[in-house]
């Protein structure tokens, strides 16, 4: 008899890898709730709620052929063999555009001065935290100035990520029904791109007239 490939031990704890787990991503979760699914990349380990619901987005109702239902299922479940790709000697790999390198060099840019604003950020907090210290045991009037310059630093930065809860309107044509185009990223910050679904107007969240 074949020894089952199980992986679920009794008395362990499991951590469910689906995004967005109700009971919680890294949570500990006991072995009688985990469910196993083995894929050709080794497996995936689920609770059984988001088992459910994996299944249901894929519609697949073979998945409990591969799966084990806790550590009690001693079945054995042969392993899917990886496709074997065969490389002919007409393959070439496949050369970059031009658009190609500018993104990827506008990528790179983008990664340094997120590096820098980062950099920026923590030194200007560092010292007004160390100003802070200094001062703490000082006048009322100093303790007020500090307090003011951390207000201003709190407003300055707050910005950073543009967090927009508010109905989007077309700036051109006023319709209310403007769908998200990607972002806009400059050295100011990033904002949300919009389009307008009447006019088709392109425009971001700071736009102004």
């Amino acid at each position: 008899m074949t020894e089952s490939n199980n992986p679920i031990k009794e008395g362990e704890f499991y951590c469910c890898s689906k995004p967005g787990c109700k009971i919680g991503n890294f949570k500990p979760i006991e072995a009688d709730n985990v469910v196993f699914y083995m894929d050709m990349g080794g497996g995936i380990t689920f609770c059984k709620d988001c088992y459910a619901d994996f299944k249901s987005e894929r519609g697949d109702t073979n998945l409990d052929e591969r799966t084990f239902l806790g550590p009690g299922d001693l079945r054995y479940i042969e392993p899917k063999q990886k496709p074997e790709i065969v490389k002919s000697a007409q393959d070439k790999p496949e050369e970059k555009t031009i658009h190609d390198v500018l993104r990827e060099k506008e990528e790179i840019v983008d990664a340094e001065r997120a590096a820098l604003r980062a950099k920026r950020d923590y030194e200007e907090y560092r010292d007004y935290m160390r100003d802070y210290m200094k001062e703490y045991n000082a006048e009322p009037d100093k303790i007020a100035k500090h307090k003011t310059r951390y207000q201003n630093l709190k407003l300055e930065h707050e910005n950073s990520e543009v967090i927009d809860k508010t109905t989007p309107i077309c700036p051109r044509c006023g319709n209310e029904k403007c769908g998200k185009a990607g972002f806009l990223v400059n050295a100011y910050g990033k904002y949300q791109r919009r389009k307008c679904m009447k006019c088709g107007f392109l425009y971001s969240d700071n736009w102004r007239d």
